[in-house]
Formats: C-alpha cells, structure tokens, sequence
C-alpha cells in the first residue's frame, strides 16, 4: 500500500527509471575460431585461466552499456552452426541488430563464403567482419580479397586476438561507440 505522501503523478516522490533498450548480436563463423573468448571479452566475463571447449548449442554474453539516461542491453548469441545452410541460424539473423562474421586463417575465411546469401539478407545494422587469433602465425589471406569481401556487404573490418586482448580493447571501444549511435 502507498503511502499517503506518495500520490499517484507526486513527481517529486515518483523515482524516475533510465530507459532500456535490448539489442542482439550474433557471433558468425566455424567452430574454433575464438566466437566465445569475443563473447565473454566483449562482455568483461574473460577469464584468461580457465578452459575453453567447444559450444554446443547456443552461450549468451551480455554487455550492458549506458548512453545518457538509457541502459542498452546487448545479448550476444554465440551458436555454434556446424551444418550451415542459412535455415538453421534464420531466426538469429533475422533479428540479430548486430551481426559478428569471425574467422582466423583461409579455411575458416573461406567458410564464411558459404554465408553470401545470409549476410545479404541480414538486417543487421552493424555488421563486423573479425580476423581472430593475430598473435598466431597462420595461412595468410590476400588482403584485396578480404577488402572486396569488406566492400561488397558494407562490414567494418578489425584483426584482434581475443585469447592475447590484441587490439581488442579499441575493437570493443569502437563497437560501444557505433551502438550509443544507433537510434
């Protein structure tokens, strides 16, 4: 029951909660190629000592970011897709605000090849394309491949090691940066 100085339109008394908002992103690309370490990085739950397995399933990640009187609520789906024939993941990328593509060598770049028609359909508005795992030494990519890649489906393109923290800390600025700017 309330009491009586506390009266129904009593600004004074009324407490005023920040606006909320919820934005999904979705991390994209073969297994093992670091979508888990991004997720748990990007949402400061990384811990360097304990060990990574394979994702079975779906792992949600949340980051929680403040833009003046508004909390924004990223929930970060990490889903493993093994077989991948854009009927599977349709639901994530169709309501997905964020779409993550990550690979770390030519094969698992290649891999994401296989995705043309869903990052077309996507109505993501931010789209990332992440070369993972900068600190290893592995196949390199032609990088005007990458670059036409880049182009052809309007992605910001970043090279990070989400297991080292590489370049991640700019990564993960820039990103809370490009969400406190969408409307």
């Amino acid at each position: 029951m309330l009491s009586n100085s506390i009266q129904k339109g009593d600004e004074k008394n009324t407490k005023k909660f920040p606006e909320k908002k919820v934005i999904n992103a979705i991390l994209l690309g073969s297994k093992s190629v670091g979508k888990t370490t991004i997720g748990q990085r990007l949402a400061g739950k990384f811990d360097s000592n304990i060990l990574r397995a394979e994702t079975y399933g779906i792992d949600f990640h949340f980051l929680n970011i403040k833009k003046s009187n508004m909390n924004i609520y990223v929930q970060i789906w990490d889903v493993n897709f093994q077989s991948y024939d854009c009927n599977n993941p349709k639901f994530f990328l169709e309501n997905a605000d964020i779409l993550f593509l990550v690979f770390d060598d030519f094969h698992t770049f290649k891999d994401l090849l296989k995705y043309k028609k869903c990052i077309s359909n996507s109505k993501s508005t931010l789209k990332y394309l992440i070369s993972n795992k900068v600190d290893k030494e592995h196949t390199q990519l032609d990088e005007t491949i990458i670059q036409e890649f880049v182009n052809r489906f309007d992605l910001q393109y970043y090279k990070i090691s989400a297991l080292k923290g590489i370049h991640f800390e700019e990564f993960k600025q820039n990103i809370i940066e490009d969400i406190r700017k969408l409307k």
